[in-house]
């Protein structure tokens, strides 16, 4: 699994602003990073990313 397209991802996930994140604008990110990624690969890197995002979202909004 590649680091630098999670770390990359996940960077995306918790800067932009919400209205920017669709879909397409993950994938790609994650082509740039590797245009001969697997499939497989990169939805498991962006499940990941997105869970590890929604985390942190959720335990700043229980703080808040």
């Amino acid at each position: 699994m590649s680091t630098v397209m999670y770390n990359k991802i996940y960077e995306f996930l918790t800067t932009v602003e919400e209205h920017q994140i669709n879909a397409m604008s993950v994938i790609y990110l994650g082509m740039k990073e590797n245009c001969w990624v697997f499939q497989t690969e990169l939805k498991s890197i962006v499940e990941r990313a997105v869970r590890s995002a929604s985390n942190l979202l959720l335990l700043y909004d229980d703080t808040m």
